[in-house]
């Protein structure tokens, strides 16, 4: 019987003993793989240190033993990079896969649904609970459904098949309460498809002594509690979690620098007001950057860029929260009421390297990037630079070519809001969760405490943690 030989395989795959919650997965995903039914789809869910990731791993394992192709695809760069590295085979972002650019030399971005060439193909997609189904304003890409594009893209060639891999526990896409990739009931009615689900809920025995995993599993049990209570966080100082207070912190920042490196600390806040706090005192105070930008200051971007990069076999554009490192400044521009500078990046992610001009005003901002105001202000500038030329598309077209108009969005990356750190991970996560005037339990602050936790591989320190939660 075929599923009882894939069974085989994926015991033959493992190392160690199972738990009971990944016997029952292998069980599911053998039925599964032996299910002809190319409609099929399987959700797996899984919190963190179940075995996730192992689980993946093997999956790839048994398939390429079955004669089954797989790919590796994540909702953002960091994500990607990731899961490659955890099971040592390459994966692509969402994007970069599903989409192609209608017009090469367009600096719009606007993206057809790309071919699927793959047949016999499982599309294996991590951190599924950061994909959206909602429809985007003004969207450039396919229909604007991230989650429908994926399934009209997978679905559309001999024996493909989507495996969607998440976390419920984690923070759903903007807007939304919960992430629609892993609800099983919203594509089994959406889709049309027949779905298989299997969740991991048994934290393996190398993780059960984490103070990290102990904090992280409380939550999620009282995330799917009935009634929301006010976490108690295990805080033991010189373990794997302190909490710290706010005069400490910038000492403990540059040592962990100086540790464990900038790429590999993180501090996560619950808004740009904040996050901009932490960046400027970062800067001044230990990376003694007194100039508005310096060489070696890592930013991130804020909004999508369609731009600067074209062609390039890494990525199909600049995307909101990629991650890069000023190499070379050029010079400084004011222009449009905006101040700008031409700069080299490296794009931490993907190791590319290039040249673009980022936008200087949105490093300070306390809304994500510029807002719908200053956008239409600053639209309007630009379009006065073409005010000789007689029709709009004409206008349009010329603003299309603008490097000022198309300018990066930037802001400082050492301390980000917890979306903006969602599918990253660091060894070391300050977590400053602001001015609680009464804390009040709700699902939302318990998924956002869990986001912010499960970023950390070694070791977090909570700033100025509410005595509510201790």
């Amino acid at each position: 019987m075929l599923k009882d030989f894939i069974l085989s395989l994926f015991n033959k795959s493992f190392s160690g003993s199972f738990t009971q919650s990944q016997t029952n997965a292998i069980d599911s995903l053998s039925t599964f793989i032996s299910d002809l039914d190319e409609h099929s789809l399987f959700i797996l869910h899984g919190f963190a240190g179940t075995g996730k990731t192992t689980l993946i791993s093997s999956i790839i394992e048994v398939l390429q033993l079955l004669k089954f192709n797989s790919v590796l695809l994540a909702p953002t760069g960091k994500a990607a990079k990731i899961i490659s590295l955890y099971s040592n085979k390459p994966a692509f972002t969402i994007h970069k896969t599903i989409y192609r650019q209608k017009n090469n030399y367009s600096a719009s971005g606007s993206f057809d649904l790309n071919f699927n060439t793959y047949s016999n193909t499982f599309f294996i997609v991590d951190e599924a609970s950061m994909i959206s189904d909602q429809e985007m304003p003004n969207a450039v890409f396919g229909s604007g459904r991230l989650l429908q594009d994926l399934m009209s893209f997978a679905y559309n060639n001999k024996n493909c098949r989507l495996i969607l891999v998440g976390d419920t526990a984690q923070l759903p896409p903007v807007g939304l309460e919960s992430g629609p990739a892993l609800d099983k009931d919203y594509i089994e009615r959406q889709f049309d498809k027949n779905v298989y689900y299997t969740s991991l809920t048994d934290v393996v025995r190398q993780a059960e002594s984490s103070d990290i995993l102990m904090n992280a599993t409380q939550l999620r049990e009282l995330i799917f509690s009935f009634t929301p209570q006010i976490p108690k966080f295990v805080v033991n100082n010189n373990s794997q979690i302190e909490a710290v207070s706010g005069n400490d912190a910038v000492n403990l920042i540059a040592d962990s620098y100086a540790a464990v490196g900038i790429h590999d600390t993180i501090i996560i806040t619950k808004s740009n007001k904040l996050a901009n706090i932490y960046n400027n005192g970062i800067r001044n105070r230990i990376l003694w950057h007194e100039e508005k930008i310096s060489v070696g200051d890592y930013i991130m971007i804020v909004k999508n860029n369609y731009y600067w990069i074209k062609d390039n076999p890494k990525l199909a554009f600049i995307a909101n929260g990629d991650t890069a490192k000023i190499t070379s400044i050029k010079r400084f521009h004011e222009l449009y009421n905006k101040t700008f500078a031409s700069v080299t990046l490296f794009l931490t992610d993907y190791e590319i390297e290039f040249d673009a001009i980022i936008l200087l005003d949105t490093l300070s901002s306390e809304s994500a990037a510029l807002t719908a105001t200053e956008s239409n202000d600053f639209f309007l500038a630009v379009m006065d630079d073409y005010a000789d030329l007689k029709s709009k598309k004409e206008k349009y077209d010329a603003m299309k070519t603008n490097k000022y108009f198309n300018a990066l969005q930037v802001k400082f990356a050492y301390a980000v809001t917890c979306h903006k750190a969602q599918g990253g991970q660091w060894k070391n996560v300050f977590i400053d969760h602001g001015y609680i005037k009464e804390v009040s339990p709700s699902v939302d602050m318990l998924k956002w405490f869990y986001t912010a936790i499960t970023r950390s591989k070694e070791k977090i320190y909570f700033i100025n943690l509410h005595q509510e939660f201790q």
